[in-house]
């Protein structure tokens, strides 16, 4: 009976013993699981947090950018030309003081007629005579001689250029620098009762965006050879044998055809001067197609350098910056940051690419609707994400190269090099051998440009060329 009743007892404690081990079990799940849920919870909660953060900042962007561009709509709205005057850069209430063996003298200049007026500016061809020697210069100046702030832009732009080296300023202007064949070649300025011209070469196609969309819904764009793009084949083969071309990569200087090999050569191009630039530390700051020129032999020239400002001086140009500017084409740092860097030029220049391959069709456009966003409404779209989409004749790797250009942190988008050797891998990767075409074109703009300057340094020092200058008052 003992050893009967040891047994019982030592099967009570065991059954005791697992009763308290599934207790405990059962404790230690419960234990896991209030864990988990309040680790789910926390994880949610600090997303939660994470989220309205992120939208606060959003909206603190959007409120930043949306009250720069409300001062820029008031100043340049405004008649009141004193209050115009007080958001320009402090740097315009100092004297410019111009190198005076680049003023040209009026009576050189002969045949002036009107290219096209832009928004604070107007653009003219003339002639320039030479000892009997004719030369065709584009002529850039204010819009409305009247307005003080369209002739502040051009005086800027010759400060960038053309100032004569002192103290304050221990380098010449950057006209030494810009000796590129794909920027705009600058021969020197003329001043007449107060009012300053910018002189320059001659770009026969006229700006960029005028030239490419002149071939919307013509038939002379060709589109596709060798189904290089993927998109749909041409349909009208006798478009291709009327203009000449025979499937090729070929790139010619027929100005009355348009394909999309050129498209890629002026991508390309408009990357090799805007490193030219980048490496000169000069920001251009207003890229866009309608600041690029075209001449007789394709090859682009970028010009209009009214806002361009070295990396040493002050990267954001408060008022003025937006005027000329398209908000369509700049970085969203410009707005929340009020900072330009080489790395917005590159935002812009991404833009750029989507003129280009939409055949200059203007951003953010609602092809349904046919209208465009506006402002307001393009810088809630970038500030939140929002991109343009893929344009009609283009390649999803250049598409993608694009939305690089496009990334909201500037430090994370390429270089003007990383553009240039995107462009160059591309063409070995469809075995497109346009590159020798183009550096033959840019050798041969190079020549263009040199003799122009010699004809300009030849007849330099007689006196019909220089004329007496002063220093004038930007304000």
């Amino acid at each position: 009976m003992m050893a009967i009743s040891s047994l019982e007892g030592k099967a009570s404690e065991i059954t005791i013993s697992e009763s308290l081990n599934q207790l405990l079990a059962l404790a230690g799940l419960v234990l896991l699981v209030f864990i988990v849920m309040l680790s789910i919870i926390t994880g949610l909660l600090w997303k939660i947090f994470q989220l309205k953060a992120q939208q606060d900042r959003f909206q603190d962007k959007l409120r930043a950018a949306e009250d720069g561009y409300c001062m820029r709509e008031t100043s340049v709205n405004d008649e009141n030309e004193n209050e115009s005057e007080r958001l320009l850069p402090a740097e315009t209430e100092t004297h410019l003081d111009l190198n005076q063996r680049f003023c040209m003298n009026n009576t050189l200049i002969e045949n002036v007629e009107t290219l096209e007026n832009c928004k604070l500016s107007t653009l003219l061809k003339g002639q320039m005579t030479q000892l009997g020697t004719s030369r065709d210069i584009m002529i850039r100046r204010a819009l409305d001689s009247k307005h003080k702030v369209h002739r502040n832009m051009i005086k800027l732009e010759l400060k960038i250029l053309f100032e004569k080296r002192s103290s304050a300023n221990p380098r010449d202007g950057f006209w030494k620098d810009l000796k590129n064949p794909n920027i705009l070649r600058f021969i020197g300025f003329t001043e007449e009762d107060g009012l300053l011209s910018v002189i320059s070469e001659y770009p026969e196609g006229g700006n960029l965006l005028r030239y490419i969309r002149g071939f919307q819904g013509r038939a002379g764009f060709i589109q596709s050879f060798g189904d290089y793009f993927g998109l749909r084949a041409f349909k009208n083969r006798m478009t291709i044998s009327k203009f000449g071309y025979n499937g090729k990569a070929n790139l010619d200087n027929k100005m009355n055809c348009l394909t999309t090999f050129d498209l890629l050569s002026f991508g390309y191009q408009i990357a090799k001067g805007m490193r030219y630039l980048a490496n000169a530390s000069l920001y251009h700051r207003q890229l866009s197609l309608q600041n690029v020129f075209l001449t007789a032999n394709k090859t682009i020239r970028i010009g209009n350098f009214s806002l361009a400002r070295t990396g040493h001086q002050n990267e954001y140009y408060k008022g003025v910056t937006a005027w000329e500017m398209p908000v369509s084409h700049r970085a969203p740092e410009t707005f929340d940051e009020k900072r330009y860097t080489d790395r917005s030029d590159i935002w812009s220049y991404g833009v750029c690419l989507h003129e280009l391959f939409s055949l200059g069709k203007t951003p953010y456009k609602d092809e349904t609707t046919n209208e465009v966003l506006k402002d307001r409404d393009i810088l809630k779209l970038v500030l939140g994400g929002g991109r343009l989409k893929m344009p009609e004749y283009c390649t999803l790797p250049i598409y993608n190269h694009m939305k690089q250009c496009w990334n909201s942190d500037p430090f994370s988008r390429p270089t003007f090099s990383d553009c240039i050797s995107f462009f160059e891998q591309h063409f070995k990767l469809y075995d497109l051998q346009i590159i020798s075409q183009i550096n033959d074109k840019l050798k041969e703009a190079s020549e263009h440009q040199q003799s122009l300057e010699d004809s300009v340094e030849r007849h330099g020092d007689t006196d019909n060329w220089k004329r007496k200058y002063k220093s004038v008052p930007l304000l």
